[in-house]
C-alpha cells in the first residue's frame, strides 16, 4: 500500500464531494477546472505515519507546515475543504 500513500476515501463521503463539485458555486475558483485530494485525513493502517514515510519514502520532503504524524494521512485535502465545503466523513459504524 505504500504506492497509494496508505490513503483511502470512505464510498459516501467521496460520492458527496462529487456532488458538492456538480452543484457548488463555483465563481470562486482561480479556474474553471480545478483538481483535488479527496481522502480521508487519516491513513488506513494502525500504524505510525511519520515511521512509514521513513521506511518507505526516506528521501521524499514533507511540504512545510504539513506534518506527519500518528495516523495523520499524507493527502492535503484542504483546498476540497475550501472550495466545496468538503470533509472526509467515516459512515462505517466501528464494530
Amino acid at each position: 500500500m505504500a504506492q497509494d500513500l496508505w490513503g483511502y476515501v470512505d464510498h459516501d463521503s467521496g460520492a458527496e464531494a462529487f456532488l458538492l463539485a456538480l452543484t457548488c458555486d463555483t465563481s470562486n475558483w482561480p479556474s474553471k477546472a480545478e483538481a483535488f485530494y479527496i481522502a480521508s485525513p487519516t491513513i488506513g493502517p494502525d500504524k505510525d505515519s511519520a515511521k512509514l514515510k521513513e521506511v518507505f519514502w526516506p528521501d521524499v520532503p514533507i511540504k512545510e507546515g504539513f506534518e506527519i504524524n500518528g495516523k495523520k494521512g499524507f493527502f492535503d485535502c484542504s483546498k476540497a475543504e475550501r472550495l466545496l465545503g468538503w470533509v472526509h466523513k467515516d459512515h462505517m459504524v466501528p464494530e
